[in-house]
């Protein structure tokens, strides 16, 4: 069993997550739930709180580790920010994991990081740019295709020709 299962988080009935995170986390459940092999496109309005809602969306849904994609460095920031154990933890400080140890291990990806250290991560965390096939020392050049269970991409940008 993955740690987003064995760790029981405390998210539906929270006072300190926000309506819509709550409301967006059940969705994601109920549909993972019902399409296990499907994809998701969850939009949130500004400041409703998507970085919370990227650090409670892998509970009782990934059966391994997360990878969130982010478009560039102040994005990246901010979200290491909110899920590091050394920053302001958004897990401990809104109560939703209230016991430092039970806390998930996350990593910002570095190409010189240790396997060791990609291999025991729950959350890996990426600038678009350290996927680039094209660089040998690229994440995805590094790990399996099957290595993440879950991939967050934040501030996902669709474009439409008409």
């Amino acid at each position: 069993m993955s740690y987003f299962f064995e760790t029981v988080p405390n998210i539906e009935g929270n006072k300190k997550l926000r309506k819509p995170q709550i409301e967006a986390y059940l969705k994601i459940k109920e549909y993972f739930c019902n399409n296990p092999n499907g994809e998701a496109l969850v939009v949130l309005p500004t400041g409703t709180g998507k970085s919370g809602l990227i650090s409670i969306a892998p509970f009782g849904v990934a059966n391994g580790r997360v990878l969130i994609v982010t478009p560039g460095l102040v994005t990246k920031k901010s979200v290491v920010k909110t899920l590091h154990p050394l920053e302001s933890n958004f897990w401990i400080n809104y109560d939703v994991i209230f016991d430092l140890d039970d806390i998930p291990i996350v990593e910002e990806y570095d190409p010189d990081m240790m396997d060791e250290s990609l291999y025991a991560c729950n959350f890996v965390i990426a600038n678009i740019h350290k996927l680039n096939r094209d660089n040998q020392r690229s994440l995805l050049n590094r790990v399996k295709q099957d290595f993440f269970d879950m991939v967050i991409i934040d501030e996902a940008v669709i474009l439409g020709l008409n």
